[in-house]
C-alpha cells in the first residue's frame, strides 16, 4: 500500500521549488518484494511501515533506508540466506517486538543513522546469531537511542560497535555477548549495559558518559584495548566476576564504580587507573589465570566507599600491585594480600577513617616519600625500603607472624610508626632505620640483624615489657640521639644490643635493663628503675624524675660517675624533691647540679636526701652547680660513708629573687669548702659547704 503526501518550501518559494511527494509504504507480512514492497534505497521523506503482528521476513535481498524512516509498528522481523539490511536515517520501533535470523547465510543489520525505540515500556530485541549455516550480526556506527523501555541486542552474533557509535536516551540500551563483541575506537554512552557470558573485544575503545558492565547472571569478559575516559563512569555490577585479559590493558581515567562481584585478570590482563577506582562493596581483585604477567597499576585514587567488610587485592607471583596515587579506606579495609612483589612508589597515600592493610608475604617495596594515617604493615615477607619516608602514621603489625623490615625507612618528623602485636618485628640487611617522629614500641620483641641499625633521632616509646633482640651478624647498633621512652609495662625492657646513648632515656614504668656495663653519655631520668650487669658508667646526666618533674630513680646495679658526669637533683621542699637510689656500690665524682623549682619552698635547716647507695659509698662530686635559689642560699652537702647517703643541708635559704628564676637551665656554679667533722655513730661524714 502507498500513501502520497505533497511536501512544498515556504510560502514565498512555492513558485520557484519541485513539490517532494512524501510517501509511506506499507509492509504487513510474508517476505519483503525488493524495490517493490517499498523502493531501494529508501529517501527522504518516504516512510515504510511495518505493521501487524505477522512475521516479515527479508530473504537475501534486504534493504536500504538511505534518508527516510522505518517505523517498525508491529511484528516480528527476520532475516535470512544473508539478507542485508542497512539503516543510515531513523529505524523507529514503535512497540515491544523481536529482529531474528534464519539460520541460513550470515545476514547483517548494519545502522549508520538512528536505531529508535519511542514506544513501548518492555524490550525491543534484535537477536543476533552465529552458527555453521549462517547467522545475523549487527554493525553500528550510528546511534542507539532506547527513549523508552529497553533495546536488546542479544545472541551470539560477532556484531560489531564502530568507532563514533553512542547509545542515548532515557531508556537502557542492553548489549549482551555470548560470542566476540567487538567495540572500535571512541563511542560514547549514557545508558548502556554490557551483559552475557562472551567476550567484548576492544579495539581501542574509549568510553565517553557512562555504561555498565553486568555480571548478575553470568561472568562477563572484556578483552583487547580499552579505555574510561576523563569525566566518565563505567559500572562494575552483579555478583558474578567481571574478568579482563589477554595480554591487554584497561586504563581509566574517569571513574569506575565498582558495585559488586570480584574483578579477574587473566592471560596477561592490566589495569592502569589514573582517576577513581572506587570500591562500594567487599570484594576482591584477582587472578583468573597464572599465565603471563598481570598488573594492577593505581596513579589516580582506588577508593573504598562503601561496605564494612574486606576489599581485598589478592596479589601474587602472576599479579603485582604498583601504586603512586592515593589508597583510600573511606570504610571497612582495603587489603592488599598475597605473594606479589608490590611496589609502592613515592607519592603513595593512604587514607580514609577505614584501614589500609599491606601484607608482603615476598618482597613488598616501598620507594621514597609517603603519607598515610591508616596503613598497616603485616605479613610475614619482607617490606624493602628504598629511602623510604614515612609522613603520618603506620602500623607495623606483627600478630601472626614476624615482620620484617629492611632497607632504608625514615619515620618523618611529626610521623608516628607503632610496633604491634607480640611476635618480632625485625630490622637489618646492612641497613640503617632512621626516627624523626615517633616509634610506639606497644608489644614484642624487636630484633637486628645483619648489621642492621637505629639511629633515634625523635621518641622511641617502649609501651610494654619487649627485648630489643641481637640476632645474627656483625655492625648491630642502637644509637638514641633523641628520647628512649619506656611509659608502660611493669615488667622490664631489655636492651640486649650494643647501645649508644648520647640522647635521653626515661624510665617512667618499670625497668629499663641496659647491657653490661653501660656507658651513659647522654641522659638516664625516670622514675622506674634502670639495671645493669656490672657497672653503670655515667659520662653524662643522671636525672631523677619525668623530665622537669621531680621523682624518685633507682639503679639496680653498680655507679660509677665520672669527672664529666653530673648528678641533677630538682627540689621545691622538704617534702619534694628527687632521690637518686642506687641498689649496688656507688663511686662519685664529677658534677652535683642543684635546681630548685615551683615555689622553691625551703627553710634553714632543711635536709634533703640526694642519693643513697644499699653497697659502699666512695667519692665525692668534684663540682656542684645551683639554680633557681634565692640570693645568699648557703648549704652543705653531706656525704655519709657509713650510712651510704649524700645529703643536702640548707644553712640559709636565701632571700630575695631567685637567679637565674625557676625552671631555668643554666646551672651558677657555687664555691665551697670540703670540711671533714668527724666520725659519727653512723660512719664518716663529709661536708661539702657552698652558696649561691
Amino acid at each position: 500500500m502507498r500513501n502520497t503526501f505533497l511536501f512544498a518550501a515556504a510560502a514565498g518559494l512555492i513558485a520557484s521549488t519541485p513539490i517532494v511527494q512524501a510517501e509511506t509504504y506499507t509492509f504487513a507480512s510474508g517476505s519483503y518484494d525488493w524495490g517493490v514492497t517499498a523502493p531501494d534505497p529508501l529517501l527522504n521523506p518516504h516512510v515504510l511501515e511495518l505493521v501487524t503482528p505477522a512475521d516479515k521476513t527479508w530473504d537475501t535481498k534486504g534493504m536500504t533506508n538511505e534518508g527516510g524512516t522505518v517505523s517498525w509498528k508491529d511484528g516480528t522481523l527476520i532475516l535470512k540466506n544473508g539478507a542485508p539490511i542497512l539503516n543510515q536515517k531513523l529505524w523507529d520501533a514503535k512497540a515491544d517486538n523481536l529482529m531474528r535470523s534464519d539460520p541460513s547465510g550470515t545476514s547483517t543489520f548494519t545502522n549508520e543513522g538512528v536505531f529508535r525505540k519511542s514506544g513501548g515500556t518492555g524490550v525491543t530485541e534484535i537477536r543476533t546469531s552465529r552458527s555453521s549455516n549462517g547467522g545475523l550480526t549487527f554493525i553500528n556506527s550510528g546511534s542507539i537511542d532506547a527513549q523508552t523501555g529497553t533495546i536488546r541486542i542479544s545472541g551470539t552474533g560477532d556484531n560489531v560497535f564502530k568507532a563514533g557509535s553512542s547509545f542515548t536516551g532515557n531508556g537502557t540500551v542492553i548489549v549482551e555477548s555470548h560470542s566476540n563483541t567487538r567495540f572500535e575506537g571512541s563511542f560514547s554512552a549514557s545508558n548502556l549495559v554490557l551483559t552475557g557470558g562472551g567476550y567484548f573485544n576492544g579495539y581501542d575503545a574509549l568510553l565517553h558518559g557512562q555504561a555498565t558492565l553486568d555480571a548478575t547472571d553470568s561472568p562477563v569478559f572484556l578483552v583487547g584495548g580499552w579505555t574510561v575516559g576523563s569525566g566518565s563512569t563505567l559500572n562494575l555490577a552483579g555478583v558474578k566476576e567481571k574478568i579482563y585479559g589477554q595480554s591487554s590493558t584497561l586504563v581509566n581515567h574517569g571513574t569506575v564504580n565498582w558495585q559488586a562481584g570480584d574483578f579477574e585478570l587473566y592471560t596477561g590482563g592490566k589495569v592502569e587507573n589514573r582517576g577513581v577506582w572506587d570500591a562500594k562493596g567487599n570484594d576482591a581483585i584477582n587472578l583468573r589465570s597464572t599465565s603471563g604477567t598481570h598488573t594492577f597499576t593505581n596513579e589516580g585514587v582506588f577508593r573504598k566507599s562503601g561496605g564494612t567488610g574486606v576489599t581485598e587485592i589478592a596479589t601474587s607471583s602472576g599479579l603485582t600491585f604498583i601504586n603512586s596515587g592515593n589508597i583510600d579506606a573511606q570504610t571497612g579495609t582495603i587489603r592488599i594480600s598475597g605473594t606479589g612483589d608490590n611496589v609502592f612508589k613515592a607519592g603513595s597515600s593512604f587514607t580514609g577513617n577505614g584501614t589500609v592493610i599491606v601484607e608482603s608475604h615476598s618482597n613488598t617495596r616501598f620507594e621514597g616519600s609517603f603519607s598515610a594515617s591508616n596503613l598497616v604493615l603485616t605479613g610475614g615477607g619482607y617490606f624493602n625500603g628504598y629511602d623510604a619516608l614515612l609522613h603520618g602514621q603506620a602500623t607495623l603489625d606483627a600478630t601472626d607472624s614476624p615482620v620484617f623490615l629492611v632497607g632504608g625507612w625514615t619515620v618523618g618528623s611529626g610521623s608516628t610508626l607503632n610496633l604491634a602485636g607480640e611476635r618480632k618485628k625485625v630490622y637489618g640487611q646492612s641497613s640503617t632505620l632512621v626516627n624523626r617522629g615517633t616509634v610506639n614500641w606497644q608489644a614484642g620483641d624487636f630484633e637486628l640483624y645483619t648489621s642492621g641499625k637505629v639511629d633515634n633521632r625523635g621518641v622511641w616509646d617502649a609501651q610494654a615489657d619487649g627485648t630489643l633482640i641481637a640476632g645474627s651478624g656483625d655492625g648491630i647498633r642502637f644509637t638514641n640521639d633523641g628520647t628512649f621512652r619506656k611509659s608502660a609495662g611493669t615488667g622490664t625492657t631489655t636492651i640486649s644490643v650494643p647501645f649508644d646513648n648520647y640522647g635521653i632515656i626515661n624510665v617512667l614504668s618499670g625497668t629499663i635493663a641496659l647491657p653490661k656495663d653501660f656507658s651513659n653519655y647522654g641522659t638516664l631520668a625516670g622514675t622506674g628503675a634502670y639495671a645493669v650487669s656490672g657497672t653503670l658508667h655515667n659520662n653524662g646526666v643522671i636525672a631523677p624524675g619525668d623530665l622537669g618533674e621531680i621523682g624518685v630513680l633507682t639503679l639496680l646495679g653498680d655507679y660509677m660517675q665520672s669527672a664529666d658526669g653530673s648528678l641533677a637533683i630538682q627540689l621545691a621542699s622538704t617534702s619534694l624533691s628527687d632521690l637518686f637510689d642506687v641498689r649496688g656500690s656507688t663511686i662519685l665524682d664529677g658534677l652535683l647540679d642543684l635546681t630548685c623549682i615551683l615555689q622553691c619552698e625551703i627553710a634553714a635547716n632543711d635536709r634533703f636526701l640526694l642519693l643513697t647507695s644499699l653497697g659502699n659509698l666512695s667519692g665525692a662530686f668534684s663540682d656542684i652547680s645551683t639554680s633557681g635559689f634565692g640570693a645568699g642560699f648557703d648549704f652543705s652537702v653531706i656525704y655519709d660513708y657509713g650510712r651510704h647517703e649524700v645529703w643536702l643541708s640548707v644553712a640559709a635559704a636565701g632571700t630575695g629573687p631567685v637567679d637565674p628564676p625557676p625552671g631555668g637551665n643554666v646551672p651558677e656554679p657555687a664555691s665551697g669548702l670540703l670540711l671533714t667533722t668527724g666520725l659519727a655513730l653512723a660512719g664518716f661524714v663529709m661536708r661539702k659547704r657552698g652558696t649561691a
